[in-house]
């Protein structure tokens, strides 16, 4: 394990820790730091957190994680609470008991490489709706350590996703494009970054109480069996991309996911049934496009006629062409 300049620790030797009541983590800390006082405490916050996610979201990370604990004096940013990246999570020294929806979120992107590449607007939100759940749930040692999503921040949140219009329409479900970079700030210094951030917890909150407490867990699974079979395509175009999105919301909740995201100012594409492949996946899926081209298509195995199978086994999302 080498420690990169990006993530602001000094090169030394780092110390790797295990313990047996932790049966998916170790402990890293970077140069200088001791191992803290209560580490079993710590290694048991980590499996009950991860296995609550398990069951909420109807999969498992990579085995193990990596829990790595960067000092204050090397963390950098005071603001950035946390980040993760494959299998590791990287928390300032002192996040442990602190700020436990932090972990929790950093945690959610350990799963997210077992299912491919989402947008920020839901990426950055999903956790959340998870975490204010298990708080709910949680009546043992941890509750000390948690807070609910508060009426207060749904506030917060409902008010981020506003100030995110621009020349009529919401640039929150375009962020991480041009539209709306993952990282940018307005010429007069607005964080529109945090905004993003605030308005994806509230927004995939209220989206969670639309679809039901297990709306993650149903979409993870539908979209599972659809990459396990090859059948899954995810278009560069975000409208396209959000637009298979809310199909997989709506196919695997039995609820009209569209009218949820549309109420939200969301631009989405409808989805329809064809007798011949013709795709408008946006821009840079012309080799995918050219590769299929010709190839026939057959009705989807749930009947509801909206997602065709090519015959060589891929799934093909028709779009009308404007």
């Amino acid at each position: 394990f080498e420690v990169t300049e990006r993530e602001g620790v000094p090169k030394g030797e780092i110390k790797l820790h295990s313990s047996e009541v932790a049966e998916h983590f170790k402990i890293r800390l970077s140069p200088g730091l001791e191992l803290p006082k209560n580490p079993e405490e710590i290694f048991s916050l980590l499996e009950d957190l991860r296995a609550y996610m398990v069951e909420y979201y109807g999969f498992k990370p990579a085995d193990p994680l990596y829990y790595n604990l960067i000092s204050r004096e090397c963390w950098g940013d005071p603001h950035k609470g946390g980040y993760a990246s494959g299998d590791n999570l990287y928390v300032p020294e002192d996040t442990t008991f602190s700020n436990v929806a932090v972990i929790m979120h950093e945690m959610s992107h350990c799963f997210d490489s077992r299912m491919g590449f989402h947008p920020p607007w839901f990426g950055e939100g999903k956790s959340f709706p998870c975490y204010d759940q298990f708080v709910e749930e949680t009546k043992g040692r941890y509750r000390k350590y948690l807070s609910a999503f508060s009426r207060d921040d749904r506030k917060t949140g409902r008010a981020a996703f506003k100030e995110l219009e621009y020349g009529g329409e919401n640039l929150f479900q375009y962020w991480g494009t041009e539209k709306f970079p993952y990282w940018r700030k307005t010429p007069d210094g607005r964080d529109l970054t945090r905004l993003g951030y605030r308005s994806s917890n509230w927004f995939c909150y209220e989206l969670s109480r639309f679809l039901g407490p297990t709306w993650l867990r149903d979409y993870f699974t539908l979209l599972s069996r659809d990459i396990s079979e090859k059948c899954y395509f995810m278009p560069r175009d975000r409208v396209y991309a959000n637009s298979v999105i809310v199909d997989y919301f709506s196919r695997s909740s039995g609820k009209d996911a569209a009218a949820f995201f549309r109420s939200h100012d969301f631009h989405l594409k409808d989805i329809y049934a064809c007798e011949a492949i013709t795709l408008l996946c946006g821009e840079g899926d012309e080799d995918y496009i050219t590769s299929n081209e010709g190839a026939k298509a057959v009705p989807a195995p749930d009947g509801e006629g909206k997602v065709r199978h090519l015959e060589e086994g891929s799934l093909c999302y028709a779009f009308p062409v404007s």
